[in-house]
């Protein structure tokens, strides 16, 4: 019988600083299928920015929009550039607002377990007040 390793996450509030990103958003019904969308948009759009040869970080992001169960939920996903990108690369260039205080965690392994993750940090910010 093999034991499997149960995910623990630490969730920690920090300051991010403004960071210029190229990204894609789409609607998603919940966090179950989030992580697969997530994991699309972010392979469409290195696959445009890498046609075009436009140098991107390895910074994912990936920011939530929207209240589970009381509005629509979308996910962007998004990647630091500090290229020029034009409107023909198919992404949307932005740049994401500096945040004082945000709750955060890391996820490490596949998209199956993500929607655990989202539910550890879900949990965690009405808990803690926020």
């Amino acid at each position: 019988m093999t034991a499997t390793k149960k995910n623990t996450y630490d969730v920690s509030v920090k300051a991010i600083p403004e960071m210029r990103v190229v990204s894609l958003t789409e609607a998603v019904p919940d966090f179950e299928t989030a992580g697969a969308t997530n994991v699309r948009l972010f392979d469409t759009i290195r696959e445009r920015m890498t046609q075009h040869s436009i140098a991107f970080s390895d910074t994912d992001v990936a920011v939530y929009h929207g209240i589970p169960g009381v509005t629509e939920l979308a996910i962007e996903a998004a990647i630091q550039t500090d290229a020029e990108v034009s409107a023909e690369v198919g992404v949307d260039v932005k740049t994401l607002p500096a945040v004082e205080q945000m709750a955060s965690l890391m996820h490490y392994g596949s998209f199956e377990s993500y929607p655990q993750a989202m539910t550890a940090l879900m949990t965690w910010i009405p808990e803690n007040g926020y």
